[in-house]
């Protein structure tokens, strides 16, 4: 029998990739995070989705990707000067 996937809800999403609504909302919108699973009027995400979006934004870090400006623009404080 097939194991049915791990839901998680919007929560557990915030705690998982550390961000809030506004930008979870506009990452979704640029097609650049998992779509979430309609159940009525609530949403949830597929768990092994979530963790492979982590996972994928961890090998553009390690494999030198190029760098996105710090969300207050500019590079992020920890890189600047290195």
């Amino acid at each position: 029998m097939k194991q049915s996937p791990n839901l998680l809800r919007i929560e557990d999403v915030f705690r998982r990739v550390g961000f809030r609504r506004n930008k979870l909302y506009g990452l979704l919108n640029a097609g650049e995070f998992p779509k979430p699973v309609k159940l009525g009027r609530m949403s949830a995400w597929v768990e092994a989705e979530i963790d492979q979006w982590i996972t994928d934004r961890i090998a553009e870090r390690d494999a030198g990707a190029p760098k996105k400006p710090h969300a207050h623009g500019g590079e992020h404080p920890a890189s600047a000067g290195a």
